[in-house]
């Protein structure tokens, strides 16, 4: 893959407690041609896909009240998103077995490279 694949006209829900974080990950991903909203909690990002099917769905793992795993569990039950993968930011790598309950389809290391974000989205969103 590339580096810095072109995203052009995919969607992407990015949720993410700090907005400094947020915002470059916003801003990376509107440079690669994506349409992005963002949003600050796992509530906000629950009542964006109310109206909003987003390609794809980054998350952090560590947010106050509901974190990501919380999230992505009750994101897996929205008829709407079946099939849209989710990707998990960490700081900490999970170890194999969580990374097999919480059901993520990537996990990112935190602080992200903005090139390996594009082309690892680039990847799970290519078709089969």
């Amino acid at each position: 893959m590339s580096r810095g694949a072109s995203l052009a006209g995919r969607r992407i829900l990015i949720v993410d407690d700090d907005g400094d974080g947020l915002e470059l990950i916003a801003a990376t991903l509107r440079n690669a041609g994506a349409e992005v909203t963002a949003v600050e909690s796992a509530k906000a990002a629950l009542e964006a896909v109310k109206t909003l099917t987003p390609d794809i769905i980054i998350t952090d793992i560590a947010m106050p009240r509901s974190d990501g795993n919380e999230l992505q569990r009750r994101l897996r039950e929205q008829e709407h998103l079946a099939g849209t993968p989710i990707i998990a930011l960490t700081a900490v790598a999970p170890s194999a077995a969580s990374a097999n309950e919480e059901r993520f389809d990537e996990y990112i290391r935190k602080p992200i490279d903005p090139f390996e974000l594009t082309d690892r989205i680039s990847e799970l969103l290519q078709p089969m």
